[in-house]
């Protein structure tokens, strides 16, 4: 037998106190009246469902949305931190795998992007060491070039006065 619910307690309600006088005709409108109400709130629960439906539907839409959103994403991610390990391991083979050989890259993208960071701060040291070194061969390389200048223009004068000398000595050895 069927629990009496809210709904059901308010028509016994109503009915009750009619019961007693009412003739057959008057049954009957009231029994239409409460039909005309059962259909109208039908109607009105049978709105609610489909709006309830649309809801449901749009929200299992959004999901799947967002699933698919969230699996590009990781892929993405996967992605970024395959490529920036792939470029700290060709920075590390190239420039430390003699002065760091237990290197390994960290477990996360950032990690890894702080690990190539490093590794570019390093190359980047010691290539302004090298050019400062350049430039300091470079000086002393002027300096050398200019002392050699000095010593070839001193051998040409003294070579040439030696000369000189020598031919002045053979034209008086020659008078004699």
């Amino acid at each position: 037998m069927n629990e009496p619910t809210p709904r059901t307690d308010a028509l016994a309600e109503k009915l009750t106190p009619l019961a007693a006088t009412l003739t057959i005709a008057t049954a009957e409108t009231v029994i239409r009246q409460i039909l005309t109400e059962l259909l109208l709130h039908s109607h009105t629960l049978e709105r609610e469902l489909a709006e309830y439906k649309r809801a449901h539907d749009l929200n299992r839409i959004n999901f799947e949305l967002g699933q698919k959103e969230l699996a590009q994403v990781r892929a993405e991610r996967d992605e970024a931190k395959h490529e920036a390990e792939s470029l700290a391991y060709g920075i590390y083979r190239r420039n430390y795998v003699t002065s760091a050989p237990d290197w390994k890259p960290l477990k996360t993208t950032t990690g890894i992007l702080s690990q190539i960071s490093n590794m570019v701060a390093g190359i980047q040291a010691e290539c302004d060491a090298a050019i400062a070194q350049v430039a300091n061969l470079r000086e002393s390389s002027d300096k050398l070039i200019d002392a050699i200048r000095s010593v070839q223009d001193w051998n040409e004068t003294y070579v040439g006065e030696c000369i000189d000398e020598i031919e002045a000595l053979a034209a008086t050895k020659g008078d004699k």
